[in-house]
């Protein structure tokens, strides 16, 4: 994270016109790398924020990335650099500069502007997939001590005259193999497929269906051999296993998509994502997601255009990677995970074959809901984002 003075301007009618720029360059991560100028703003009039390029030859072509429209409470927006940073892949740095001319129907254009700041991030999915390896095993781990605890004291105590040796050879190898046990039966369920969309309720639900058939072999396969006095015993062994298995997980689990999700609604990860369309509706929807405070976790990566006659209102703005002929090929080269479709009304006869490309592609495609007439009985729905999306999972 670089830190940018925060200030306000004023402009009047001995000042017309001002730019400020960070103080040095920045040396930011290309290669589609996730990049934002987080910024909040109040203004009276418009005003234009972008990038100056230090080119390896000393020139310093300005790129304007957004005009800001006025505002009279405090705004936060995040700006996307990625696209910027990886066109200029043999730059040596980058400005931050804002901008505006006196407008004439504002007599003293005032703007505030505070918390500017240029993040950057790299998302890692292995690591984050590890720290949820890592925490099941730790979960699984020290819920099976506590029930070793619990069996050696409670339920063998009572059961004999003599005490039992509390932490024998047992204990050591069940809080090692029994989190594998665990580890194995979350990865063959597919706990770990998707974690950067998990839902915390959806989560929970999971982590009792699969903590009861867990225990259930347990308990057949480890513990029905046990010395007990009374078939309550089994019932008490069960159900304290099943409570501790579970409560450790689940609570482990919810901190850790709560994370998670923090960081998606903020931009520090996201989803590699692939525009189909070029105009009023794709440029729309873009803006929409890109300036809302909670970011739904999309990266973009470029645009494609569907009919070649209508314009390209995006270029410029997003990389303009080709044409719906190109699709399988873009999906794989930039590793795309999901695909929004919006394209204009005067496109929707070529619907039917985007859908038909994008069936054998493992991507989750949303789509503006005025198209979905046309999807009828042609794809499942999953259900309604923000924004107004339509999600649709891969078979």
């Amino acid at each position: 994270m670089k830190e940018i003075v925060q200030g306000v301007i004023y402009l009047d009618t001995a000042n017309t016109i001002f730019e400020v720029t960070s103080t040095s360059d920045y040396d930011l991560p290309g290669a589609g790398a996730a990049v934002y100028l987080e910024f909040d703003y109040k203004i009276n009039q418009s005003m234009q924020t972008g990038l100056y390029v230090t080119l390896p030859d000393g020139s310093n072509p300005q790129v304007q990335l957004l005009t800001l429209n006025p505002t009279d409470t405090w705004n936060k927006i995040y700006i996307q650099l990625g696209y910027t940073v990886s066109a200029y892949a043999s730059a040596t740095g980058f400005k931050v500069y804002f901008g505006a001319l006196k407008s004439e129907d504002v007599a003293n254009p005032v703007f505030y502007l505070d918390n500017i700041k240029v993040v950057s991030f790299l998302m890692n999915k292995r690591l984050h997939i590890l720290k949820y390896v890592i925490g099941d095993f730790l979960s699984a781990s020290g819920a099976w001590a506590l029930f070793y605890i619990y069996r050696k004291l409670v339920i063998e105590s009572a059961n004999y005259a003599f005490k039992p040796e509390l932490l024998d050879t047992k204990f050591y190898i069940g809080i090692f193999v029994i989190p594998i046990f665990w580890i194995l039966a979350y990865a063959f369920t597919g706990t770990y497929s998707d974690i950067f969309r998990k839902s915390r309720l959806k989560e929970f639900g999971q982590t009792l269906y699969i903590s009861v058939i867990g225990v259930l072999i347990i308990f057949f396969t480890l513990l029905l051999d046990d010395s007990i006095i009374s078939y309550k015993n089994y019932y008490s062994t069960f159900f304290t296993l099943l409570g501790l298995h579970f409560i450790i997980t689940a609570t482990v689990r919810f901190i850790l998509t709560t994370i998670t999700g923090r960081k998606i609604k903020t931009r520090k990860i996201g989803f590699n994502t692939l525009l189909i369309g070029s105009n009023q509706k794709a440029l729309k929807l873009y803006n929409e997601l890109e300036q809302a405070e909670q970011s739904q976790g999309n990266i973009f990566k470029g645009f494609i255009h569907v009919d070649q006659n209508n314009g390209h209102l995006l270029k410029g703005i997003l990389p303009h990677l080709g044409s719906i002929n190109d699709l399988t090929q873009l999906i794989a080269v930039n590793k795309i995970e999901e695909v929004i479709i919006a394209i204009e009304s005067s496109e929707h006869e070529n619907i039917g074959r985007i859908i038909n490309i994008l069936e054998d592609s493992p991507v989750i495609v949303k789509i503006i809901p005025d198209m979905y007439d046309i999807l009828s009985g042609s794809v499942k729905m999953n259900g309604i984002l923000e924004l107004h999306l339509l999600k649709f999972l891969p078979i």
